[in-house]
């Protein structure tokens, strides 16, 4: 992860009081992924992309409020809202 989205991605968690918990979810999820995972995954963004676009809309509006720019969230809610509409 480049250095500015690191930083913002952990003054996010800081701000929130979430960081540790972040963290040992995130490596919790590498250590157990697999090719299963990886389906799911794929699998997930078409059966879940309405849902999903939703979902980062709000976490853009969480991250706004807590005065970061949602650039990534953004770009997420726009591809997945693209998949909902049955495009990829």
């Amino acid at each position: 992860m480049p250095p500015v989205h690191r930083r913002l991605h952990i003054n996010l968690d800081t701000t929130l009081g979430l960081e540790e918990e972040i963290r040992k979810e995130i490596a919790q999820s590498l250590k157990e992924a697999d090719e299963n995972l990886v389906g799911r995954l794929l699998e997930g963004s078409w059966k879940h992309a309405q849902r999903r676009h939703e979902e980062m809309l709000a976490a853009a509006r969480l991250l706004e409020e807590a005065g970061l720019e949602p650039l990534m969230a953004r770009a997420a809610a726009a591809w997945l809202l693209r998949l909902a509409e049955g495009g990829r």
